[in-house]
């Protein structure tokens, strides 16, 4: 599978994430509506869920990097974010610019149509610092209780435009997408 975003830019503090932190840490909570349209070739384009997903995949992200020896993590697919297409080699790169040079950040901040870089580097950094992933046992628990979370997915089968009535169908906060 490869995921695609297509609803807009991230737009979660960092009280949402600390929130989520907390609720993960404490059980597998239910995380809601994934609405997605796949066509033949299994790709996915995510119609309502990218805040969601996108801070759950920082998280599983930041785990392996910081406990990738200690702890068994399963691997994650891509992620192909339209409005920030060097998202994906950032976030391999924990959000620090130790292994590649200057130009090649510069062309990955670049490709930050939304200017959405501060943002997910705040998150990061809410990672860094939060309790409850800074050991080995809780960001265990964290891994694991992330991973039985519950979502409902919803998936049409045809291109990403028509799946959008099934967006507005079941977005119980009734707002519509950019």
């Amino acid at each position: 599978f490869f995921f695609f975003f297509f609803q807009r830019e991230l737009r979660w503090s960092t009280d949402n994430v600390n929130t989520l932190l907390a609720d993960v840490s404490r059980g597998a909570p239910f995380l809601g509506n994934i609405i997605l349209s796949t066509d033949a070739s299994h790709k996915c384009v995510i119609i309502d869920g990218q805040q969601r997903t996108t801070v759950c995949y920082l998280i599983i992200s930041y785990i392996r990097k910081k406990f990738q020896d200690r702890l068994e993590i399963p691997s994650l697919c891509p992620i192909d974010n339209k409005s920030f297409s060097g998202l994906q080699k950032i976030i391999e790169q924990g959000f620090e610019r130790t292994t590649i040079t200057q130009q090649e950040w510069d062309e990955l901040l670049s490709s930050d149509m939304y200017s959405q870089f501060p943002r997910y580097n705040e998150i990061w950094n809410v990672l860094k610092t939060s309790e409850l992933l800074n050991k080995v046992g809780t960001a265990r628990t964290v891994l694991k209780n992330i991973l039985a979370s519950k979502v409902n997915i919803i998936v049409s089968y045809s291109d990403p435009d028509s799946s959008i009535p099934f967006f507005l169908d079941v977005n119980l906060k009734g707002v519509r997408l950019d």
